[in-house]
């Protein structure tokens, strides 16, 4: 039997490539607008000189779809994009509103005329004789106006005002490098041939070309009439070169953005990235004449594009009000990203277009007790705007420590927008002291065939109905875990006969979950354990008819999550594949309904400074673009969206499947068959019957599981241990009801 292994990362091969729409960013609430404070003074560039011109930033959309992954270079009007990843490998051409000017077909912004004639390059390399033929086609003709052949190396087309250019770059034996510049007519014949000394980068302006030499950083016009190359310009050794537009040339130094004249000695300082919030050393792409700049920030795979514009000074965003937002994210050094925490991508683009605030992220991971920091600056009065909740104590999202945001709800949300039943579970004894713009829901997944009519109420009851404790889960779940499960948030007022029953089940239970899905030996497995290193989850088990129920975290009707950071979330359909027949969902026994677990969630301190800024964060990262993950067909980014939108939008990427899940994972071929109809209406029974939060452990889980590990210890008897925690359970309950 082949071994089937949860790969959440192999599965955007099994869908089709679906382009991120970068549509409007209005948020789906509506505040009232704060007061506008004093304009911000001038800023002043790197060398301490004031700007002449005013910018501002905003997130930038295409009007059609446009991938992260594709290539975004300067055009007579715009910006032409090229995207690989898109609907079509056609070339567009944009002006500075995302607005579509023209396509240009299978081509590129180099072998566009300036006159709009397209052309293509196309080549066949010969591995044996070591050389390439190439040949050159004007749009729409079927034989090639040019052939040429190089035996070594490669070669590059440009289109001119009124002629072709090939460059070549190749090597000798000695590995030095060697470079010719060929200039043909339309219709194909030589005009004139040169050795260039040095590989160059080639820039358009109207008809006018430059060659910019990547060694000797100097730039060249080309004389089009006998091909000369006549400097005109040099970089000084701090700047990157942008692009030339209308005569000016455009360059940063990683720190501003610069113009000048081509030739010209002065160089003005248009803006400072830091000052427009835009990730510093990117290379901003002049826009034709409309004096904007594009920004391509491909690590930000929900708003990849920003634009800056020039503004009237007196039009200029006012001084911004700082919301300061507290993490708890150790693992922020490891990643490409301008700031900690998971809200990442939405406090950029918030920094990038509010206008009136400015997110401040202080990371507590940086401190040797991250929660007694936090508890620290609270206590002293320094108590952050938000807290991303994730990594802290979920202790702290009580009516003592947070804000009740559901005024702020009913306020300004259309209650229709946001999933009910969700929204319900999150509230406590009708209040709302965090909102969470996306989750998983907490069941256990077993056959419906096993399960229809029996008793599932009790732990016990599903041991006798899978032959043991010891066969329920069969090792994908340690005590531990199972602990978390039944005692960490969620529904807490067991009685002694239940907690025995859970303590008995977890007797059962492995100190370690044993998944070995590649058969490794036992000493490399504990090793592996202390290094912290993560197994894929082996569904063999259940193949094999030893594991009856998964206890799951279910983000999707149809397909695990994948978002780069946690792969322990489900897709029902997947998991109806494994098992091999129609699937059901049941809450834990000795509860009514299924438990929401946060994949994000934030909270506002009761005693925040800002909370109207605070408010306008938690509104703007409750934008579909922030809960989608439409780039690559995968529905939903971190987990069951809490807008209705952006549920709606991300479930309709999972139709396409129609009832089959195919690919690869390790080298491993599968096709799961699963039932549609069954899979969708067990997700929104799982979504109407949400009761509360399965947050992580707190000071009460904390106290349980002590009192748990006396019993496994075998210091405390099954009944001594559970009247202990019933005990402690029923304290906690009394004090915060």
């Amino acid at each position: 039997m082949k071994k089937l292994i949860r790969k959440a990362g192999g599965l955007p091969a099994l869908f089709l490539a679906l382009c991120l729409t970068l549509g409007g960013c209005a948020p789906i609430f509506q505040t009232k607008e704060p007061e506008k404070v004093e304009a911000v003074p001038k800023n002043v560039d790197s060398q301490g000189e004031p700007f002449g011109t005013v910018y501002e930033a905003d997130i930038f959309s295409f009007d059609r779809p446009v991938s992260p992954a594709a290539q975004v270079l300067p055009s007579p009007s715009g910006v032409y994009v090229m995207d690989p990843f898109g609907q079509d490998e056609t070339l567009r051409e944009f002006d500075a509103e995302g607005r579509c000017l023209r396509e240009l077909g299978d081509t590129r912004p180099e072998w566009v005329g300036p006159e709009g004639t397209a052309w293509r390059l196309e080549y066949t390399e010969d591995r044996n004789d070591r050389h390439t033929d190439y040949a050159v086609y004007r749009a729409g003709e079927a034989e090639p106006v040019l052939r040429f052949t190089t035996e070594q190396g490669t070669a590059e087309l440009t289109v001119g005002d009124g002629f072709l250019l090939i460059t070549r770059q190749w090597w000798d034996e000695s590995n030095a490098g060697h470079y010719s510049l060929s200039a043909y007519d339309l219709a194909g014949q030589l005009l004139n041939e040169q050795p260039l000394n040095q590989w160059f980068q080639l820039y358009r302006d109207g008809g006018e070309l430059y060659f910019f030499g990547r060694e000797s950083y100097e730039i060249f016009r080309l004389d089009g009439q006998d091909f000369s190359l006549d400097k005109v310009d040099s970089l000084k050794e701090d700047e990157n070169l942008n692009g030339i537009s209308g005569g000016q040339l455009f360059s940063n130094d990683g720190t501003c953005v610069y113009r000048r004249a081509v030739g010209g000695a002065e160089r003005e300082a248009l803006f400072r990235y830091d000052a427009l919030y835009l990730t510093p050393g990117l290379a901003p792409v002049p826009m034709g004449d409309s004096g904007c700049f594009l920004f391509h920030e491909i690590t930000n795979e929900v708003s990849p594009y920003k634009i800056a514009r020039p503004v009237d000074e007196n039009a200029a965003p006012a001084q911004r009000q700082t919301v300061v937002l507290a993490c708890n994210d150790p693992e922020a050094a490891s990643f490409n990203r301008p700031y900690p925490s998971s809200f990442w991508e939405a406090i950029a683009d918030f920094n990038t277009a509010s206008r009136d605030y400015e997110v401040v992220v202080k990371n507590y991971a940086d401190s040797p007790d991250p929660q007694t920091a936090l508890n620290a600056d609270m206590a002293a009065g320094e108590t952050p705007d938000l807290i991303d909740l994730a990594g802290f104590s979920a202790g702290l999202a009580t009516a003592a420590n947070a804000e009740d945001l559901l005024p702020y709800v009913e306020r300004d949300c259309d209650k229709d927008a946001l999933l009910a039943g969700p929204l319900k579970a999150m509230e406590t004894d009708g209040k709302l002291f965090s909102l969470m713009p996306s989750f998983t829901v907490q069941a256990l997944l077993a056959p419906a065939a096993l399960v229809n009519g029996q008793d599932t109420g009790s732990w016990a009851a599903l041991s006798a109905l899978a032959g043991g404790a010891e066969h329920v889960f069969y090792q994908s779940v340690s005590r531990g875990d199972f602990l978390r499960a039944v005692f960490a948030g969620g529904q807490r007022d067991y009685t002694a006969e239940q907690t025995a029953d859970i303590l008995a089940f977890a007797a059962a239970l492995p100190e370690q979950a044993l998944q070995n899905p590649y058969d490794l030996p036992q000493e490399e497995l504990e090793q592996m354990a202390e290094e912290g290193t993560f197994f894929e989850l082996d569904h063999r088990p259940i193949l094999a008819g030893e594991q009856s129920f998964e206890l799951a975290q279910v983000s999707g009707p149809v397909i695990p999550q994948s978002n780069g950071e946690d792969y322990t979330a489900v897709g029902l359909g997947y998991e109806e594949g494994v098992f091999g027949q129609k699937l059901t969902a049941l809450p834990l026994p000795g509860r009514s309904g299924f438990a929401l677990c946060p994949a994000q969630e934030l909270m506002m301190p009761l005693k925040a400074g800002n909370k109207d800024g605070a408010w306008a964060f938690i509104q703007f990262a409750l934008q579909d673009r922030y809960l989608t993950d439409m780039s690559y067909g995968m529905g939903f980014r971190r987990g069951i969206p809490l807008t209705r939108s952006a549920y709606e939008q991300g479930a309709r990427a999972w139709e396409k499947l129609n009832g089959v899940i195919s690919g690869s994972a390790d080298g491993v071929d599968y096709s799961l068959t699963y039932d549609p109809a069954n899979c969708e209406a067990l997700f929104r029974r799982l979504l109407d019957g949400a009761e509360s939060v399965q947050r992580g452990p707190d000071e009460l889980y904390t106290a349980v599981e002590g009192l748990a590990r006396s019993f496994f210890a075998g210091d405390k008897t099954l009944e001594e241990a559970a009247a202990d925690i019933a005990s402690r359970l029923q304290v906690y309950t009394a004090e915060h009801s």
